[in-house]
């Protein structure tokens, strides 16, 4: 370690779902989190860990229930954050949103 661990953001609930990239200089970190209905979320921060702005709520898929296994995946203009929905039941989705990463 280069430094102290330090939290980052505190959504309220979290379910999971963590996931990283690297993109645009930022590194974006994800997770299910909120309260009431969960749902995908992603914070900008810097190679360091500082927070680069507030968190970015992903839209879910119309008719989805819950989230499951949230990725991110750089592209060249920002990232695309990847989730499944409703685990087990029928229908199920694999859902792709595309982040553009702005300055």
């Amino acid at each position: 370690p280069r430094g102290e661990a330090r939290p980052t953001w505190a959504p309220g609930f979290y379910q999971g779902g963590l996931a990283a990239t690297f993109a645009q200089g930022d590194v974006l970190a994800g997770g299910i989190a909120g309260s009431g209905r969960l749902s995908p979320v992603v914070t900008p921060l810097g190679p360091d860990g500082t927070r680069r702005g507030d968190e970015v709520a992903i839209p879910l898929v119309a008719g989805a229930t819950r989230v499951e296994a949230l990725r991110l995946v750089a592209t060249p203009t920002g990232a695309l954050a990847i989730y499944t929905t409703d685990p087990g039941a029928n229908p199920n989705r694999l859902v792709a949103v595309p982040l553009v990463c702005d300055r």
